[in-house]
C-alpha cells in the first residue's frame, strides 16, 4: 500500500533486472537494492534517469479480492 493505495508494478528494475521486492519503500519511493535506483510509485517516474519508467499496473479492489490487469 501507497499512500492509502495498492499499487502493482513490474518485480524487477527496468535499469538492470534488480529485484525490487528486495528494494526499500520510503513513503512513494522504492529503491532498486543493486544500483539504488529509486521510483516514484505513483507514476513510475526514475529519479536518476528519465528515460527509465517502472512499469505500472491497473489495480482493482472488489471486497478481499486484488485484481491487477497485467
Amino acid at each position: 500500500m501507497v499512500d492509502g493505495s495498492v499499487v502493482a508494478t513490474a518485480g524487477s528494475c527496468p535499469h538492470n533486472r534488480g529485484p525490487l521486492v528486495e528494494g526499500d519503500l520510503e513513503g512513494r519511493t522504492l529503491t532498486c537494492p543493486w544500483h539504488g535506483y529509486t521510483f516514484d510509485l505513483h507514476t513510475g517516474a526514475c529519479e536518476e534517469d528519465p528515460a527509465l519508467t517502472l512499469e505500472r499496473f491497473e489495480v482493482r479492489v472488489e471486497g478481499d479480492d486484488i485484481l491487477v490487469r497485467l
